[in-house]
């Protein structure tokens, strides 16, 4: 019999369906079990994606080596979901499964093998363990293992020691070893408002697939989320709440854990290798009703799902980008089509073209008006930067935020400043003859750090020494220019030399300990001036805030993106309702250079339909999504000239085979170096209507380049929303 198998492997070119023949039955092979083949000189696992197929290949098949396991590796929605998104993003079958792998690619035991299944493995004193019971050396060191290590999974006990289940069974069987009971000590539900019970009713009012459960900041979702949760665990289903970083997941995960025991899962990009086995393993072994996630979490191998929560789904970390070649939100809505599960977006400021969809009645929609015990929203002061710079105020804080922080502190009550640019500086530049001085591996300058006394590139992480002459023209008139969360931090402790500031950023925040110790720290009060990045702009609660400044609201406007209105506006909302969210009112100084900017001042006032209203003009004025499908299409490879080249014969390919259809196309854009990578790229506005064929020419074209250039230059294909 022969079948079809996906090989693990990272060549792209070799990334594709192969046939083996197996001796094995039928009853013996399952779709998405893992075996073991031969691939050239090596012994690779693979992915069986087919069973009893013809041999086409036109060569004698070689023969599987074994199964790593008896009975299915991957679910069969996830093996589906894997086929579809090698269809829609034009990558390789192992490609697509390698999102949905556990770590290392799906290496090593899995499963608490034999009839005895269980969750943990308990102390040992609680059994009384005696020496001289009649143990062999391998029993010795699983006991010696569980001694040290204290519950562990009875497939954790096998990948450590490397040995066969029947020591672990033979404990088990004596009594020496065995189950730890599970305790449920869980919160009640909390009542629903008035405003959460009529949307809590809304949502059964029919069988929806989508919905968007579109709230003001403070309205009380995440309660909702757990509500629905709970109603589907009740039935016996699974729950995934999906976050967009890991910023978002300590308070939610303790609600949840609080809500729901041990039965929870949290995964996020922290956890190390083997903490995210043993989640992966938990939830396999369906010993887990609900994960909390970031964004790998769509593909958390649960079956029997019942809903699926995407949280700030606004958010620009769910859409592609270098090292996530998919969109977390479409994903989600393929898996929640495949197996029929409920899919919940919730935000305070939806996507535009998502808002698009809910009011013309595609999906459904839910809205939360007012925050929790009528909370009012906090109040916003526009200060116009080019007026503090006109009385002589060179600072980064204007003469308002710095009142403002001053009476916030005297009341004993928290602070935020908000500031998207990280490091001291945002670049280093010769006032003699301009050069800044770029990364050597990226086309882009590098950003000063006064704790390192060093250049760091945001991009490749690489540093360099901060130099004292400038390497293009001598000049000593070298000096740091623009202002990071390093240099406000600074500021701020110079400035409330009483105050406890600390810093939230990717360079504070680079372990996961740190993250949550800061976040336990600002709960207890034991920070006052909390200093951050859009990480601290989203999903944080904390009821004695009552002063957000946000120092510098035009950093977005700017980007050459058709969302930069949608993401300023978005940015500055969330950042606004960290402010106020307990029982006293909130404050927030909007510090700007563009205060006329639409964006800005419909943030400052808190109204997002007004601001959806004026950019679904714009959007509809130049024909970007929603009513114009957006394609992107970047070549990139380490050789400049042969990316520009190809780049050029993909668009005469493409262009020459959509010659019948109304498609409008930019000039070919170079993109800065990164981590000594070259990119161009174009893009494509096509009607809806012409999409499909579209697909299939792109297809084509790109399958013949990936011939061509043979892996050494690969192709991303975007789909914009």
């Amino acid at each position: 019999m022969y079948i079809d198998v996906c090989v693990q492997q990272n060549f792209i070119g070799f990334d594709q369906v192969y046939t083996y023949s197996t001796k094995l039955g039928r009853n013996d092979l399952f779709l998405g079990q893992r075996v073991k083949v031969p691939f050239g000189k090596k012994i690779l696992m693979g992915i069986i994606l087919a069973i009893d197929v013809e041999n086409t290949s036109g060569f004698e098949a070689k023969e599987i080596l074994g199964t790593f396991e008896d009975q299915v590796f991957l679910p069969r929605d996830l093996m589906v979901l894997a086929e579809k998104m090698s269809e829609k993003y034009f990558i390789g079958p192992f490609t697509s499964l390698a999102y949905i792998l556990p770590p290392s690619n799906g290496q090593g035991i899995f499963y608490d093998q034999g009839e005895f299944k269980v969750e943990n493995l308990p102390d040992l004193n609680r059994y009384g363990y005696l020496e001289g019971q009649g143990k062999n050396p391998s029993q010795e060191k699983v006991l010696n293992l569980l001694k040290s290590q204290g519950p562990l999974l009875k497939s954790e006990i096998l990948d450590r020691l490397d040995i066969s289940a029947s020591p672990v069974q033979t404990l088990i069987k004596n009594g020496v070893i065995g189950p730890v009971k599970e305790e449920k000590t869980c919160q009640p539900p909390q009542v629903l408002t008035p405003d959460q019970e009529r949307a809590y009713q809304e949502f059964y009012q029919d069988q929806s697939l989508e919905t968007l459960l579109f709230g003001v900041t403070g309205s009380g979702k995440t309660e909702l989320y757990l509500h629905w949760a709970q109603d589907c665990i009740e039935r016996g289903q699974k729950v995934l709440i999906i976050l967009p970083e890991i910023a978002l997941t300590p308070q939610m995960v303790e609600r949840v854990q609080a809500r729901f025991g041990s039965r929870t899962s949290v995964m996020h990009s922290k956890l190390t290798d083997s903490q995210r086995k043993l989640e992966w393993t938990r939830m396999r072994n369906g010993q887990v009703d609900i994960l909390v996630g970031a964004r790998s979490g769509i593909f958390a191998p649960m079956e029997n799902l019942g809903l699926i929560i995407l949280d700030e789904e606004q958010e620009a970390s769910y859409q592609y980008h270098q090292s996530l070649r998919y969109d977390v939100r479409e994903v989600a809505k393929m898996r929640s089509e495949i197996t029929g599960t409920r899919l919940v977006y919730g935000s305070a400021t939806p996507e535009v073209s998502l808002f698009y969809r809910a009011k013309k009645g595609d999906i459904k929609l839910i809205q939360l008006k007012n925050r929790i015990m009528d909370r009012p929203l906090a109040r916003v002061h526009l200060v116009d930067m080019r007026e503090e710079l006109s009385t002589g105020n060179l600072s980064i804080l204007s003469n308002v935020l710095h009142q403002k922080i001053q009476n916030t502190l005297s009341r004993g009550k928290q602070v935020i400043l908000f500031l998207n640019r990280r490091g001291y500086s945002n670049f280093i530049s010769c006032r003699h003859c301009g050069t800044a001085i770029r990364c050597d591996s990226c086309d882009i300058s590098m950003n000063y750090h006064k704790t390192i006394h060093r250049l760091r590139c945001h991009y490749c992480g690489s540093t360099k020494p901060l130099p004292k002459t400038c390497p293009v023209c001598g000049s000593k008139l070298i000096k740091p220019f623009g202002v990071g969360t390093q240099q406000v931090e600074e500021l701020v402790k110079n400035l409330f030399p009483q105050a406890k500031v600390h810093r939230m950023d990717r360079d504070t925040t680079n372990k996961k300990e740190t993250y949550f110790s800061l976040y336990e720290d600002m709960k207890n009060r034991k920070i006052d001036i909390l200093i951050g990045t859009q990480m601290l702009a989203k999903g944080l609660d904390f009821e004695h805030v009552t002063l957000v400044g946000i120092l510098a609201a035009d950093t977005s406007l700017f980007i050459s993106d058709y969302k930069a209105q949608e993401q300023c506006y978005s940015l500055l909302t969330q950042v606004s309702g960290r402010s106020g969210r307990g029982k006293d009112p909130g404050e927030v100084v909007l510090q700007t250079y563009n205060p006329d900017n639409y964006a800005i001042k419909t943030a400052c006032q808190g109204d997002y339909q007004d601001f959806y209203d004026m950019e679904i003009k714009q959007r509809q004025a130049y024909d970007y999504p929603p009513f114009k499908k957006l394609i992107s299409i970047q070549l990139t490879g380490p050789d400049k000239e042969e990316v520009y080249e190809a780049t050029r014969n993909f668009y005469r390919d493409l262009t020459g085979a959509t010659r019948t259809l109304h498609l409008v196309g930019t000039k070919i854009i170079e993109n800065p170096k990164i981590k000594n990578k070259y990119t161009f790229k174009f893009q494509l506005k096509s009607n809806k209507a012409d999409l499909a064929l579209l697909r299939d020419s792109l297809e084509w074209v790109f399958k013949k380049h990936m011939k061509e250039n043979k892996g050494k230059i690969y192709i991303d294909i975007i789909f914009e929303r």
